[in-house]
């Protein structure tokens, strides 16, 4: 076999600024070797392997290792590389578009790497080349492609491409539109003869007619063949009105390195080769990558699941990096590959109705089976015959559900006139865990007790009164009390278009107006039940702040200061500030006696029943068609608890009103609910005192040490982006984890901006120290 020529420039390789970015000035470069023997030629590329020996300023030695990747000089192929611009775009990426794709991630508290990092020999080579590190010194390694990912390999490569479509379509909104060189991409009618060379479809098609079933396929291709490079023109055309990303557009097996621990578990996943990234649909890579480096038994068979679990994957990044645009649906992401090439094939005649999984970390109990839910469905829906197809799925994030298991659950079923349709419900149980701080209350007993009795009594008031339509939570079809634990089955509100607001970015105005306004129903109707009915039942006297629970809280407290301190060291405030804030700090048995002492009821103030946990996940809204609120419901009764409605306000202002307006339009707040508050009382002919907005001002300011009590927990633990090892268990935990847990979580950039506004509002108020 004739040996390629060793390209000229080898000899002229000189890497000393590309050593000094990884180890600084001062050492100094002994040797550089290119490694001729293992120079690989490919079909458009060289990459050679260049291992550096440097001495460091102690005099030790430390060994580097990069690829040098420059074009193949062959005729052809410097003709392909250079009408395409694959150097040029390759460079743009590695050097300008990648490290601020990462960045992205970084400024929100995550960090994550896209491939190797890109360095600049000191002098030209006189032909175009890109400086990598070589990742396979750092143990990473690519899968033999004549076997193919398996599933576990390619959901990491499909979670890793997740990860660069968001950051890529944030990239967008904050720095504008990709150049040309990356929105038209290779697929130009400026490229169209160069790209019908590359694209030959004889060779294929000859063979395709020996193939045993190629022969029906050969004659309805033979008439695509002469246009198609026009259909791939047609198909790769940005259309501005859907969900658009930046596609690799090349990423398969040979393109993708994996690490592993110790364990053998993937560690990382990082791709290579950005020459033909594209701006448009993520069903091009979706395609390339899965139909062309999927094992094949499961290529076809999990395609559905895996872009599903891409999807998962997609929105959770752009909720992380603050996607301002109008989410994608997985409809979306289907149609999308319905229209490039491939119809997804539907499940039991359900309309791309397939329930997205939002935790695969989630141990679904066993008992949630058919069986259970067959008695709940029969008694719900008339005409019922049988179950054909039953799904269970998470129904929450990681990290959105601290206190229990909530599952969807969605059954394709059969009536008894043969005809079939789908429902779901969300079934809420206890977390099986004794470790979570939250076993030790009433919380399902609570709930249980507002879905069969008090939730009832409110909206019966409200029709006496003349009023249908006020909704206060979600119908509840079963509810289960046994030893092991409490079940409720609640109707999927998400079967009526409802939705949360995502909780990193809060409530605008429009919706925390209608969040006061649910609140100031709910507190009404509860006042009014009290006049009528007398006091409520004891375990509504009592919130999470008792003896029993004391020891938990404060080993909790105590457990986060030193990384609370830490990370509040890093928040853009005065350093004088901080450590006055520091210094003034409760201690764990303080702030648990603050916390007991601010939950003590005055029975001369006006009280309602709060909802007691009134943040952002428990408040689901549907829209109009024109985008505008149409519904809004609460969710998750199981805190609820006699006192000042001042309890709820702060809780929910604290945590769940947006950053531009959680200080700014505080007092506004307060009237709007007052205003609604007050005309719910009328309405229910309450005959008590009803405050004014002067005395609920003073009430704030009363039982204000609910601001700093809310800001220092629940704000903290709402701020944090999904994280699978969200738990309160994970916050307590001794050791180096459980510190960088909790460092994450004070650090996370949500938080810190939250509470550098909040900390000098508390301050102003004289509400710091709970006095």
């Amino acid at each position: 076999m004739t040996r390629l020529k060793i390209p000229e420039w080898v000899t002229s390789i000189s890497v000393n600024n590309a050593v000094y970015k990884i180890l600084g000035k001062g050492c100094k470069v002994l040797t550089v070797s290119p490694n001729v023997d293992d120079i690989q030629f490919r079909n458009c590329t060289i990459l050679l392997p260049i291992k550096v020996r440097v001495q460091l300023k102690d005099q030790t030695i430390r060994k580097l290792s990069f690829i040098l990747k420059t074009q193949n000089n062959r005729k052809f192929q410097a003709k392909v590389m250079s009408q395409l611009k694959m150097f040029f775009r390759e460079h743009q990426m590695y050097h300008n578009i990648l490290p601020k794709l990462e960045k992205l991630y970084q400024t929100v508290g995550k960090s994550t790497n896209f491939g190797p990092r890109a360095y600049r020999l000191d002098y030209g080579i006189g032909v175009q080349y890109i400086l990598l590190e070589d990742l396979a010194a750092r143990g990473y390694r690519n899968i033999d492609r004549n076997v193919g990912f398996d599933e576990v390999c390619l959901k990491q490569v499909l979670k890793k491409l997740a990860e660069f479509h968001a950051a890529s379509a944030v990239y967008v909104e904050k720095f504008g539109m990709f150049s040309k060189l990356m929105t038209v991409g290779v697929y130009s009618k400026d490229n169209k003869l160069i790209l019908q060379e590359l694209n030959d479809a004889d060779p294929f098609m000859s063979q395709l007619r020996r193939w045993r079933v190629g022969g029906q396929f050969h004659g309805r291709l033979i008439e695509k063949e002469e246009v198609l490079v026009d259909l791939m023109l047609e198909n790769h055309k940005v259309k501005r009105n859907e969900f658009n990303v930046l596609n690799h557009s090349d990423l398969w097996m040979n393109n993708i390195m994996f690490k592993y621990d110790a364990f053998g578990s993937i560690e990382d996943t990082a791709f290579l080769d950005y020459q033909v990234v594209k701006f448009g649909s993520p069903a091009i890579d979706l395609f390339y990558t899965i139909l062309s480096s999927a094992q094949m038994e499961i290529k076809l068979t999990k395609f559905d699941d895996l872009v599903q679990y891409y999807f998962y994957h997609l929105l959770e990044n752009l909720k992380y990096l603050n996607y301002q645009q109008s989410l994608p649906q997985l409809y979306d992401i289907q149609n999308a590959l319905n229209a490039n090439g491939l119809s997804v094939k539907m499940s039991s005649g359900s309309e791309l109705n397939k329930p997205v999984n939002p935790n695969e970390y989630l141990d679904i109990p066993k008992w949630i089976n058919e069986d259970y839910f067959r008695p709940i469905i029969e008694k719900d829906v008339a005409n019922f015959a049988s179950i054909v197809n039953f799904t269970p799925v998470a129904a929450t994030a990681p990290g959105e559900n601290y206190s229990s298991i909530m599952v969807r659950v969605v059954a394709d079923i059969l009536l008894k006139d043969g005809s079939q349709k789908q429902v779901s419900y969300i079934l809420k149980t206890m977390l099986e865990s004794k470790a979570e701080i939250f076993s030790t209350t009433n919380l399902f007993s609570k709930e249980k007790k507002m879905y069969e009795v008090h939730i009832p009594q409110f909206i019966k008031l409200y029709k006496e009164a003349g009023v249908d339509n006020i909704e206060l939570a979600p119908k509840c079809v079963h509810i289960e009390v046994t030893p092991e634990r409490t079940t409720l089955v609640l109707e999927d509100l998400k079967r009526q278009s409802f939705q949360n607001v995502d909780r990193l970015k809060g409530f605008d105005m429009p919706h925390i107006r209608r969040v006061l306004h649910k609140l100031a129903e709910f507190h009404a109707a509860s006042a009014k039940n009290f006049e009528l009915n007398g006091p409520y039942d004891e375990i509504y006297a009592e919130n999470i702040f008792t003896e029993t629970i004391r020891p938990l809280f404060v080993d909790l407290y105590n457990h986060r200061q030193e990384q609370y301190f830490k990370a509040m060291r890093t928040w853009n405030l005065a350093k004088d500030e901080i450590e006055k804030y520091i210094a003034n700090y409760l201690t764990g048995e303080e702030n648990f006696d603050a916390s007991v002492k601010v939950s003590q009821v005055d029975e001369n103030d006006f009280n309602v029943l709060n909802h007691g946990d009134s943040w952002s996940n428990n408040y689901m809204f549907n829209y109009k068609a024109n985008g505008e609120i149409n519904r809004s419901i609460f969710v998750d009764l199981q805190m609820c608890k006699w006192g000042s409605p001042a309890n709820d306000l702060w809780y929910m202002i604290v945590t769940s009103a947006s950053l531009d307006i959680k200080v700014k339009e505080f007092d506004r707040f307060i009237q709007i609910y007052h205003e609604r508050l007050v005309e719910c009382l009328k309405i229910l002919k309450y005959g008590k005192y009803i405050p004014t907005l002067k005395e609920l001002h003073i009430m704030m300011l009363k039982y204000g040490y609910w601001g700093p009590i809310t800001a220092n927990g629940v704000l903290a633990i709402s701020s944090l982006p999904t994280n699978k090892d969200a738990s309160i268990k994970m916050m307590a935990e001794p050791g180096p984890e459980g510190d960088a847990y909790r460092y994450n979580m004070y650090s996370n950039s949500i938080y810190a901006r939250a509470m550098e506004i909040l900390l000098p509002f508390f301050e102003s108020k004289g509400i710091l120290k709970g006095d």
